[in-house]
């Protein structure tokens, strides 16, 4: 049976409220800044110190669509998936990319960003010290009265995101791969109107316009 890293089976296992009436019929983005690191700093660790005892199923869990996997095959799912890293920008990236074939295919889209903790020599370079996932089913129209309605667009100009989050867990995250999730969960926890803009590199921005279900 495999063995899944705690975040990677959080990145598989979306919380209920997003979740639509079938898992399988989804598209799938899964967007990681730098994948599964306790895996990674292993292999490493076994490379430099015992090749021959490399283990052929952790070498799978550390390619970087594994989740992607992972998630087709205990959903039954035979829709395209995507697998994404675009660095401290990948949330971006990979929403974007889920926006866009919800957009193209009028289909829902399933968008999964998680980014684990740096281990071992990999802290040098990773200042990530939490693990982080998150989930978000976009659909080409709102389909449920819990829905928040969501219009996109790029903005050229320098990279800001507009919206700040508050709450003090994101002092404790703020250099993490999934950082600029925070505001955009706390936009969405407070159901409030508001903006917030995403930077995809240096000199573009995905621009998202958020509205609130309307109270009943």
């Amino acid at each position: 049976m495999a063995r899944y890293h705690p975040v990677r089976r959080s990145a598989c296992r979306p919380p209920p409220i997003c979740r639509p009436p079938s898992d399988g019929a989804l598209l799938s983005v899964f967007s990681s800044a730098h994948g599964d690191q306790p895996v990674i700093d292993q292999l490493c660790q076994t490379l430099a110190e015992q090749p021959l005892l490399m283990s052929p199923t952790r070498f799978i869990h550390s390619i970087h669509n594994a989740a992607s996997g992972a998630w087709s095959q205990a959903k039954a799912c035979h829709r395209g998936s995507t697998a994404i890293s675009a660095g401290e920008h990948s949330l971006a990236h990979g929403l974007l990319e889920a926006l866009v074939l919800c957009a193209s295919e009028h289909s829902p889209v399933l968008l999964v960003a998680f980014d684990t903790a740096a281990t071992g020599p990999l802290m040098q370079l990773v200042p990530a010290r939490a693990s982080m996932a998150l989930a978000l089913v976009l659909a080409p129209e709102t389909q449920q009265r819990h829905a928040c309605a969501l219009d996109w667009r790029l903005d050229t100009g320098s990279a800001a995101i507009s919206a700040t989050a508050r709450h003090p867990v994101s002092a404790a995250l703020a250099d993490h791969g999934m950082a600029a999730a925070l505001p955009l969960l706390e936009v969405l926890a407070l159901a409030q109107p508001a903006t917030v803009a995403l930077p995809l590199d240096p000199g573009l921005n995905l621009h998202l316009g958020l509205q609130p279900p309307a109270s009943t």
